[in-house]
This record gives structure tokens, C-alpha cells and sequence, in this order.
């Protein structure tokens, strides 16, 4: 991997990152393009630019629906399911396994990014109703001590 010479920020290079976060482009792939800045620099930005911290964040939320329809449009995209043979078209379980993985990793990723909007709901709460008794309990010591002789007595 060739070294990349070093990039100042710009607010021009800086809205050109944030077109590529929302269109659910990754960081590494921005910054493998030509005239991009490394990956550690652009991660740096992020970590002492608070404006371009948040306008980042705000990229890559309009790149989680982006994601979320791109997987949309995988399943929805029939082309190359059949491929034609000498005995016609046949089913090819290869293209659509690879569909499938493409839309898992997508929403895998959805799910820990944006939980809130992407993640499985899970319902906790309660319906119905809960009846409490009042519990009584005796303690009862399992190795008894011994008496004394005297014990109990009121002459002595």
C-alpha cells in the first residue's frame, strides 16, 4: 500500500466526505479515492473538529437508510437468479446466497449502528396483572444448642 501524501482540511473536502457518509460509503473506502485523506486523518478530524465531528454523524445517519434501501433494492433485483445452460435456465443458488449475505451484513450492521431505528424491537412491557401475598417464613436454626441444666429455672 502505497503511502498517501499528506491532506489539509478543507470545508470543500469536508462536505465531499459527508456526501460519500450518506450515501453509506465507508470511511476506508472515502479514503482510498484520489485527493482523500488518510484514514487516521479523517479520524482525527473527527476527533478534534467537534462541527466536523457532528456533520459526520449526520452523513452517516442519512447513510444508515441509504443502506437500508440499497437492501431493498438487492431483494428486489431478480437479475442473473437464472442463468441459461444447454438445457435452459437454471437456478443459480450462488448469485442469491450472495444476495442474502450482502442484505444480512447490511442490516447486521444497521442493528448495531442505529439500534434505535434498525434493531429488533423487544417488548418489555408488562401486561396483565400481578398479585402479591404476604409471605411468612420460620427460620429454623439446623443444629439446635445445647440446653443448660438450670435453664428455665425460677428457684435457684
Amino acid at each position: 500500500m502505497d503511502p498517501k501524501l499528506p491532506v489539509e482540511y478543507s470545508e470543500l473536502l469536508a462536505e465531499t466526505i459527508f456526501e460519500y457518509l450518506s450515501e453509506g460509503i465507508s470511511m476506508k473506502m472515502i479514503c482510498a479515492k484520489p485527493g482523500m485523506p488518510s484514514y487516521s486523518t479523517a479520524r482525527r478530524w473527527e476527533r478534534t473538529r467537534k462541527d466536523y465531528a457532528e456533520k459526520a454523524m449526520m452523513a452517516r445517519t442519512v447513510g444508515y437508510h441509504y443502506l437500508a434501501d440499497e437492501c431493498l433494492e438487492i431483494a428486489d433485483d431478480a437479475t442473473n437468479d437464472y442463468i441459461d445452460t444447454n438445457r435452459g435456465p437454471q437456478f443459480d443458488s450462488e448469485h442469491v446466497r450472495r444476495s442474502q449475505l450482502r442484505i444480512d451484513t447490511r442490516m447486521r450492521l444497521l442493528e448495531k449502528w442505529a439500534p434505535m431505528l434498525y434493531g429488533q424491537k423487544i417488548d418489555h412491557s408488562h401486561s396483565g396483572t400481578v398479585k402479591v401475598e404476604k409471605i411468612k417464613y420460620v427460620i429454623i436454626d439446623p443444629a439446635p444448642k445445647p440446653v443448660a441444666p438450670d435453664a428455665g429455672r425460677t428457684d435457684v
